[in-house]
């Protein structure tokens, strides 16, 4: 566990999971030169890109029956609130990028995994592990 100063003033979480019972050298080395590229890609444009499609899947699946602008309107609420909170790197270059959005997701984390192109393989909405 560490912590990553993004922009000015954000401090993020870091946390580095091996998944492996007896973790060689080489696995940390793996590990942290994923991090690495990860993390000196993260802009803020990528960062904002990210938070639009996250709030657009969960509000696009909790206001499905609703017109256009009001999910647009849902989507942009829930954007503002994202926030990222913590960073998690696995092994084989797994990330998942944690938000918390407190108004609409109270108690509950947004776990959103990533692959190296910053494109988005799944997200899911749970208590905190």
């Amino acid at each position: 566990m560490g912590s990553y100063q993004f922009g000015p003033t954000q401090i993020i979480d870091v946390e580095f999971d091996l998944e492996v019972e007896k973790p060689k050298f080489d696995d940390f080395v793996t590990l942290l030169q994923s991090a690495v590229n990860v993390m000196g890609k993260l802009t803020q444009q990528k960062l904002s890109e990210l938070q639009s499609q996250i709030a657009k899947e969960l509000t696009d699946a909790a206001y499905i029956d609703m017109e256009a602008e009001i999910r647009h309107q849902g989507q942009q609420a829930l954007k503002a609130q994202l926030c990222l909170y913590k960073i998690c790197f696995f092994i084989e270059g797994v990330t998942s990028l944690i938000f918390i959005a407190q108004m609409d997701y109270p108690g509950l984390w947004i776990y959103c995994q990533i692959n190296s192109a910053y494109e988005i393989e799944d997200i899911e909405v749970s208590e905190p592990r």
